[in-house]
């Protein structure tokens, strides 16, 4: 049916008078001028017989058996495999390699990203949180903040300045910086 440079794929008709139900078929190939054969056997007439060496000439007979045992081979027929391997066999086989390493290379991309995202927001938001803890001590909930004491040499100064915006009860001194 179909020669490469390493594998013969081959096709036989049935016997026609078998002597009882075909269980399998018995391959016998060898290259010609060769002595040493090898046999392969096959459930269906068809096989693909592989790891041959390219551009050598090869005789294939085969046989049938059934409960009676084997019949008798079939005459010496010759096929030589190619000189080039199929280009298209050959990506075909790598096609899952290829598409597989892309993949997978693809996820340890998006992994390392979300770590990434992840790690960013984390120290983002830990150092907020913090400062947010630490807020939390002086100021009742759910009163805004919206003055930085630090910007002011005297904390009354900022009480006056946004008196109207924070509830009085909330403000309390408990010393002033450098008197």
């Amino acid at each position: 049916m179909k020669s490469t440079s390493d594998t013969l794929s081959l096709s036989w008709l049935p016997p026609e008078k078998p002597n009882g139900v075909i269980l399998d078929y018995e391959i016998k190939y060898y290259e010609r001028g060769q002595a040493m054969s090898h046999t392969v056997t096959a459930q269906h007439s068809s096989v693909r017989v592989e790891g041959l060496r390219v551009a050598t000439p090869y005789v294939v007979q085969v046989r049938a058996r059934t409960v009676a045992g084997y019949g008798r081979y079939s005459i010496p027929m010759d096929f030589s495999t190619s000189i080039h391997s199929d280009p298209q066999k050959s990506v075909q086989d790598q096609l899952p390699l290829i598409v597989g390493s892309a993949s997978a290379g693809l996820v340890v991309i998006v992994a390392l990203v979300v770590i990434a995202i992840v790690c960013s927001r984390k120290q983002h938001s830990g150092s907020e949180l913090e400062y947010t803890e630490k807020l939390q001590q002086y100021v009742s909930p759910g009163v805004k903040v919206y003055i930085d004491p630090f910007t002011y040499e005297d904390p009354n100064e900022a009480v006056h300045e946004f008196a109207k915006e924070i509830d009085i009860s909330c403000v309390k001194i408990e010393e002033v910086i450098g008197a």
